[in-house]
């Protein structure tokens, strides 16, 4: 077997807490290549467990050596130092570990219990601040191991015994955000404040937990506050940023994201929020957008890295009688739009044809996540494994054709991308704009959404299904459309869209409308209007353009998914945001509780979703080209009340027999490109 096929096969194991099977296999992965930086760093792991620390501070230092870039395996070899005894060993690693680029926050639990001799056994003796001292170093080390509620309880456990122990306190606080418990973490990091008011990191936390519940405005102020207290902290006016956008401050939110690049440049999470913002909004051009993507790998990859992956071979056999190994990378195999959406391709995938790996970039799984298990050939979670790793991994396996879901959107790990993992790489559904990235082959589309005239716009060759480009699987315990008879006349306009969708455009395109339609209010929902900070400052934007609000309603949170869909039975029509991103799940949920859409076609694939998606009905003629025409199509819908009636019966019975629902069909025509691209790629000399 290759290498990295018993890797794969160690890293199942000790996933699956099979220790033994694990540490064999990494034990024969290090007798083929003794300096095998994972290999030898997750055997350490599982020496430390077996408490035999001497023989895991090997391990570590074996795999520094061949990787002294990696944060996780200085972590480990200090912690397994600490445990063993050899404190003044430890507090050199740590300061090594400085000069590498190690965070000295992540690295600061770990100089406090340095300072200390090592615990390898508490007696009664010990102090109640030594035993947190020593759960303290449990918890660290469950979560080395990705035991993320045993973390939880050992860092409890330790403010529990000594209530000013702040360093407990932060990492349960930081652990509860990562685990989405948010409500526990603002409580934590409350009193956590009460002891270090003057900490940066306690109001991130903070605002993290905040913004969790939707208390948007209240996290941005957090971040402002730490910001103040520690100006140089990058990552706070990265959440900064994501805060304002979030309250669909744009403008502002570009600034916090270019001021954190400023004092971090190649920070990736700062670069592609930022691209991802800008495709967003539509607060510059298709071409200064790509200009703006292309840096991104200019910024995260060396020249030697982009050299390596530019002379890159593969040696992938003729497909002949064997099946497509086909690869979906994504972050998103969890409760979100995304795999909403592709969780019906997987079902209908022909795995006499297709065999489907999944690569989860995420490291937290819910019920959606076992569903795809099920329904992948192979399944690993490469969270916590790093980018040329997770290549290597992916060589092993022979992939045909990788797909990347996530384009600059969260858990992306395009820098896998960036280092050519497979013959053919792709970006499919999970973004609205180029990668920027030379090594993505291909962006997948149709012909409304990626028409061959916004081709330029694209890094990527673009490639056009015949068909439109993605489909909506409507449920059928979705509650059934109801006609709602108004009074005097009114008419309901509305959206369900993210508050950053809603452009400066938008503002002045629906105060227009509103002014044409006396008789007509506004209803806006989504999440972020549960906040009043956030609602007051929606009413305001509006006032702006002389609409009151008085005809302006909003809805925040709702307490269920049936809930949310009811909601659309107070609507009659459905507007499409203006200038920026459209709607895509939005759009299709309103049609499907028998609400019409009217969109405008704009000139970048963020604005041509919902376009696409009509035309797929068969309701092309709610599509306007230019903004006047969009208000006289809303206008000539508000006054056709027997249409719109209609349109609340039949548009659920019209979905279901579109190509917008017709799941298989997308299916094979994705599996037809699949092996055309890889047929391409076999036709070339290698």
């Amino acid at each position: 077997m290759p290498i990295d096929g018993l890797l794969h096969e160690a890293l199942q194991a000790h996933g699956a807490q099979q220790l033994e099977k694990a540490k064999e296999l990494y034990v024969n992965v290090l007798r083929r290549e003794p300096s095998h930086p994972v290999a030898n760093h997750n055997l350490g792991l599982i020496l430390v467990q077996s408490q035999s620390l001497a023989g895991a501070v090997v391990c570590f230092k074996q795999a520094l050596q061949a990787q002294p870039s990696e944060p996780r395996f200085w972590l480990s070899c200090i912690q397994a130092t600490i445990l063993s005894g050899a404190s003044e060993v430890a507090r050199a690693l740590i300061e090594n570990a400085v000069k590498h680029g190690v965070s000295p926050h992540a690295l600061h639990a770990l100089r406090l219990q340095a300072i200390k001799p090592a615990f390898q056994g508490i007696s009664h003796q010990f102090s109640e601040k030594h035993q947190a001292d020593q759960l303290l170093a449990a918890g660290l080390q469950h979560m080395a191991l990705g035991q993320h509620a045993e973390a939880v309880d050992a860092y409890r456990q330790a403010a529990e015994l000594f209530p000013t122990h702040t360093e407990a306190l932060e990492r349960l606080g930081d652990t509860l955000v990562a685990l989405f418990r948010h409500e526990e973490a603002i409580e934590v990091f409350n009193q956590l404040l009460m002891l270090k008011p003057e900490s940066g990191w306690a109001h991130l936390g903070l605002g993290m937990s905040l913004g969790g519940v939707g208390l948007i405005s209240q996290a941005s102020e957090c971040y402002r506050l730490a910001i103040s207290l520690e100006p140089s902290l990058a990552v706070a006016h990265t959440l900064y940023a994501k805060s304002l956008q979030d309250l669909g401050e744009t403008g502002p939110s570009i600034q916090a994201y270019r001021h954190a690049l400023t004092l971090s440049p190649s920070e990736p999470i700062a670069n592609s929020n930022l691209l991802f913002l800008l495709s967003y909004t539509g607060r510059v051009t298709p071409v200064e957008y790509l200009q703006e993507a292309r840096q991104w790998e200019q910024r995260s990859q060396t020249e030697i890295e982009r050299s390596l992956a530019r002379s890159k071979t593969f040696s992938h056999a003729p497909l002949g009688a064997r099946r497509l190994k086909v690869a979906y990378m994504s972050g998103d195999f969890r409760q979100h739009a995304v795999a909403y959406f592709l969780e019906q391709i997987y079902q209908f995938h022909d795995r006499e044809k297709i065999e489907v790996y999944s690569y989860m970039t995420n490291p937290y799984e819910d019920d959606v996540s076992a569903r795809f298990k099920v329904l992948s050939n192979h399944w690993t979670n490469i969270a916590e494994i790093a980018d040329a790793n997770v290549c290597q991994l992916i060589e092993a396996q022979q992939i045909d054709v990788l797909i990347d879901l996530s384009g600059h959107s969260a858990h992306n790990r395009l820098g896998v991308i960036a280092r050519r993992a497979a013959p053919v790489q792709a970006h499919y559904l999970g973004y609205c704009a180029s990668t920027g990235l030379t090594q993505m082959d291909y962006w997948i589309g149709d012909t409304i959404v990626t028409p061959s005239e916004i081709s330029s716009h694209f890094s990527e060759r673009v490639w056009r299904l015949p068909r439109v480009w993605t489909s909506y699987h409507g449920r059928e315990d979705a509650p059934q459309p109801r006609v709602v008879d108004r009074v005097d006349g009114e008419i309901v306009l509305g959206s369900f869209n993210q508050l950053g969708k809603i452009t400066e455009q938008t503002y002045a395109i629906w105060s227009e409308i509103l002014k044409r339609l006396p008789q007509a209010k506004l209803l806006l929902k989504t999440q972020a209007l549960s906040d009043p900070q956030t609602r007051n400052k929606l009413l305001v934007s509006f006032q702006r353009f002389g609409i009151s609000a008085n005809r302006i309603d909003l809805i925040g949170h709702t307490n269920s998914w049936a809930d949310h869909m009811r909601t659309y039975d107070r609507l009659d029509i459905a507007l499409d945001p203006v200038g920026g991103m459209g709607g895509g799940t939005t759009t299709c949920d309103a049609m499907w509780m028998g609400v019409p859409v009217v969109a405008l076609t704009g000139v970048a694939v963020s604005q041509r979703m919902t376009p696409s998606i009509l035309q797929a009905v068969g309701h092309a003629e709610w599509v306007a080209a230019t903004k006047e025409e969009y208000i006289s199509k809303v206008i000539s819908l508000a006054q056709a009340k027997h249409l719109l009636k209609q349109h609340r019966l039949d548009l659920r019975d019209e979905m279901r027999t579109s190509p917008l629902c017709d799941a298989k069909g997308l299916t094979q025509a994705l599996e037809a490109a699949y092996q055309t691209m890889f047929e391409k790629f076999a036709s070339k000399p290698h």
